[in-house]
């Protein structure tokens, strides 16, 4: 009786094993491919053909990137970027330039189309601060409170200088240094910065 059914389960066993490797793998084609933003050719193909899972098949695909092939990529680029001005002490508009910025064609998505430049203002306690920050780069409200002649605990003594001028008399007393001005006394500590104002 067995020998009746021999066919049968020859065929069902051999399609059921062609179903289960038909089911478990799957071509596909994975990988980077990077397409020319100007002009549209696929300048770099990193792909591959896998065979893989099926289930994982479904996670896998190409990667499309943009960018700029070698030969779009190497021709200059003349960008329209718009400056604009505020003073970062009294907070007035200093109006807007426009600049032709000159740059590779790969590097123009990066520049911004407009940016805030802080410049002072060309008059009075503003100027000075801008020539403060223009000389020695310090922050903005250093310099602002040095134009106002205040100082402070940390400032250095090229700040302190600035503020209040020269001293009248220097005395070194160990690490520290003292600046003797006509009501105040001002201790630098070893590191040269502000320690005590009296």
């Amino acid at each position: 009786m067995m020998r009746k059914y021999w066919p049968v389960l020859v065929v069902m066993v051999a399609a059921a094993a062609l179903c289960l490797s038909c089911s478990t793998k799957k071509k596909v084609v994975t990988g980077t491919q990077y397409e020319c933003k100007e002009c549209g050719k696929v300048y770099r193909d990193d792909t591959r053909e896998m065979e893989v899972d099926r289930r994982l098949a479904e996670e896998l695909g190409v990667e499309v990137v943009e960018g700029y092939c070698p030969k779009c990529g190497d021709e200059p680029m003349t960008l329209d970027q718009s400056q604009h001005y505020k003073c970062p002490v009294c907070g007035a508009d200093g109006g807007t330039e426009v600049k032709k910025v000159t740059l590779e064609r790969k590097l123009s998505d990066t520049v911004p189309a407009e940016i805030e430049v802080a410049k002072a203002c060309p008059t009075g306690k503003c100027a000075k601060v801008g020539r403060l920050r223009e000389k020695y780069n310090w922050d903005w409200q250093v310099c602002a409170a040095i134009a106002e002649q205040g100082i402070d605990l940390g400032f250095n003594q090229d700040m302190v200088r600035e503020a209040w001028g020269p001293p009248k008399r220097v005395e070194k007393v160990g690490s520290a240094e003292k600046w003797y001005y006509d009501a105040e006394t001002i201790t630098f500590g070893a590191s040269g910065k502000v320690v005590k104002i009296d």
